[in-house]
């Protein structure tokens, strides 16, 4: 049986909490928090965390019948451009968790997931 001797604690960066301050000023804005639902399928949990109030900004899928499906239940208002983004499969394991960490600090746009799928 082994003990911890030794315990790390994460600091951030001070990029990080400016980030974090940036959320927390929209959520005292009273602005929606935005989520990208990874593993999506056809949208079940985007359905529930939009019912709940949250602004769904994209969902990854692999299955490229998920991904479609998804995009047409949320996002079949937008242009076909943006359109496209969302209805393409994407196997997130091809995304880095670096990369992934540099999309989720960007202040995109409600409905961008394009800058996420260059990424992949």
């Amino acid at each position: 049986m082994s003990s911890i001797t030794e315990c790390t604690r994460y600091q951030s960066t001070p990029e990080e909490m400016l980030d974090l301050e940036h959320k927390l000023d929209r959520l005292k804005e009273g602005q929606p928090l935005r989520v990208i639902d990874l593993f999506a399928g056809c949208g079940g949990m985007s359905l529930g965390l939009k019912r709940a109030g949250f602004t769904i900004s994209g969902g990854i899928d692999i299955n490229p019948k998920a991904a479609e499906t998804h995009a047409r239940n949320f996002f079949s208002h937008l242009p076909e451009e943006d359109f496209a983004c969302h209805k393409t499969s994407h196997d997130i394991q091809d995304l880095p968790p670096e990369k992934f960490k540099v999309y989720i600090s960007r202040k995109e746009p409600r409905h961008s997931i394009r800058p996420l799928v260059s990424l992949l």
